[in-house]
């Protein structure tokens, strides 16, 4: 299925483009800088000027300080299986 998301800033890995983001299913099929191309079809989502990370599935990192040192818990392992602190 084609999705569109317009009036996007598009994180990418030269910067921040402003624009539309296509895809088909879970690939980038496009990224246009500016206003959205005419002629789009398929799911539209105006995402009203806030940040896209294409790729990034959580953006969200849990931390704690410990004499000014950023502690990240581990949690490499199995994908398929929920994390549970060691």
């Amino acid at each position: 299925m084609i999705s569109s998301f317009i009036n996007a800033r598009i994180v990418t890995p030269d910067g921040i483009v402003a624009g539309t983001l296509t895809c088909d299913g879970a690939t980038i099929t496009d990224i246009h800088a500016g206003s959205a191309p005419a002629g789009l079809s398929g799911d539209i989502v105006d995402v009203d000027n806030d940040y896209l990370l294409p790729g990034f599935i959580d953006t969200q990192v849990k931390t704690s300080f410990i004499g000014g040192l950023a502690m990240l818990p581990d949690m490499s392992g199995d994908a398929d299986q929920p994390y549970s602190p060691a």
